[in-house]
């Protein structure tokens, strides 16, 4: 079912119907908190709809989850404009 609902999710985010889309992604972590596809997709679900912190956060644990694999680390640069000055370290 993990599949088939993050399949379905990313169809309906597509569509953009980020309501239902996000439903599926829920169901998916739900069921397996460290999924990594998942993770990512809702987080960049959140980025789209203005949720910037909490997309990084899921966006962060998508890369955590799969441990070593770059997939992830190409979002989390679209994020950086988005965030208040307070989220980055004094340069």
């Amino acid at each position: 079912m993990t599949d088939s609902e993050l399949t379905r999710g990313w169809q309906l985010h597509q569509a953009g119907q980020f309501a239902a889309a996000a439903r599926c992604y829920h169901a998916v972590l739900t069921q397996k908190p460290d999924h990594a596809g998942a993770l990512h997709l809702f987080g960049l679900l959140h980025h789209q709809n203005g949720y910037f912190e909490r997309a990084v956060e899921l966006i962060g644990r998508a890369v955590a989850a799969r441990s070593g694999a770059s997939v992830g680390y190409r979002d989390l640069p679209i994020f950086g404009p988005s965030l208040p000055k307070a989220h980055f370290p004094p340069s």
